[in-house]
């Protein structure tokens, strides 16, 4: 695949496990894109795994984040990424979508799951996405399966078979063609 200008894409990730920072890292050179880690440290360790769950239970939206904020006005195409908890996206990725500018940026929320996610979640962080004043324009949902998948290769090849369907979606985005590597 051809390089696309860095300058216009942004992956920004919050990964618990390490499964959601290997699909971000799969969209980074996918798209030759900028990066952004979301860190989270109330997370941490095993009270941080209870707090999460708790949190996440409580449709809690809010949390400290580290960096709460980014400028992203050289950016056309966000990826915004989390793992599922309690069936919507992480807590750390909704307190930054919450507190970001996404004025004039097209957004794509990508996920890694164990059980399933809730399409009512999806929606709810789509309307925080435009509420920002971006453009929400897909989602990418990847399940892990178990634990034992955590940054594995099946998870990469699930986004990568994910990322050749959907490539016109982001082609039409970022106003660049495509081209396969042959």
């Amino acid at each position: 695949m051809e390089n696309i200008n860095p300058r216009k894409v942004l992956v920004v990730v919050y990964s618990f496990s390490g499964t959601t920072r290997a699909a971000a890292e799969t969209l980074i050179q996918h798209f030759d894109a900028d990066s952004l880690v979301i860190q989270a440290s109330q997370y941490e360790g095993k009270p941080g795994v209870w707090i999460a769950g708790m949190q996440a239970m409580r449709k809690i939206r809010t949390t400290s984040i580290t960096p709460e904020t980014m400028d992203m006005s050289q950016y056309e195409l966000i990826f915004l990424g989390s793992p599922i908890w309690w069936f919507s996206p992480a807590v750390p990725l909704w307190a930054f979508a919450g507190i970001n500018d996404f004025t004039n940026k097209s957004v794509v929320l990508f996920n890694t799951y164990n059980s399933r996610y809730r399409e009512k979640y999806i929606s709810e962080f789509q309307d925080l996405i435009e509420a920002r004043g971006g453009s929400f324009k897909d989602h990418i949902a990847i399940a892990r399966g178990s634990v034992s998948k955590h940054g594995s290769p099946e998870v990469r090849q699930e986004l990568d078979s994910l990322l050749s369907q959907k490539e016109n979606i982001y082609e039409h985005i970022i106003g660049e063609v495509f081209c396969s590597d042959e």
